[in-house]
């Protein structure tokens, strides 16, 4: 807390003590629903709170709040998109070491790109309900977990089905990145930002 912001505080509550104490109360003060202090105390909060609407953010810490956000969505965009074609080059090697049929191998592919292509709309809902902040945070959880599960897969149906549950997180990821980008950038300052994303 600055000295300004202390010097704020004191002086709202010397304001709303003095209000109380001249008799300057509320209709319910005066037939006995409410103490003066009590007064005081509401008359405090009151104040404090219109004063702390008014008080301007920070630019520098809403600016690098921008850019960490720009970040981290094109960090997730890109490591989503490029689970779509690089576990080709891998399928060799997953079927050696799974014992794969190439019907398995199919879905390795298939059941990544079509639960993204699923659940895209409805995490998008979802988002715009709980908040899209939370939501992307859980995708990206949902997202590692399933990254982590398909590089310790034993058998090819556990790495198909950690396959769709990967591509479930990058769809809720997916779906609010953009909304996130758009909210933390406005007016002009978007275009750059959002043409950085890619899709």
């Amino acid at each position: 807390m600055q000295l300004g912001d202390s010097i704020l505080g004191l002086e709202i509550i010397e304001a709303a003590l003095r209000s109380a104490a001249s008799g300057q109360v509320s209709a319910s003060t005066r037939t006995g629903r409410l103490s003066p202090a009590g007064a005081a105390v509401v008359a405090l909060t009151l104040r404090w709170s219109a004063q702390a609407r008014d008080v301007p953010e920070d630019p520098d810490a809403a600016l690098e709040r921008k850019w960490w956000t720009l970040i981290a969505v094109c960090t997730a965009i890109f490591m989503l998109l490029l689970d779509i074609t690089v576990v080709n080059v891998a399928l060799p090697d997953i079927q050696k070491s799974l014992h794969s049929s190439f019907s398995d191998l199919q879905w390795v592919v298939d059941a990544y790109a079509l639960t993204l292509a699923a659940f895209l709309l409805t995490a998008g809902v979802v988002g715009d309900i709980f908040g899209r902040r939370e939501v992307f945070a859980i995708g990206l959880a949902v997202f590692s977990l399933a990254s982590l599960a398909c590089g310790l897969s034993t058998t090819s149906l556990m790495l198909n089905l950690s396959r769709a549950v990967q591509g479930v997180g990058g769809a809720i990821m997916f779906a609010t990145s953009l909304a996130l980008i758009a909210a933390a950038f406005s007016g002009e300052n978007a275009a750059r930002p959002l043409a950085s994303t890619g899709p």
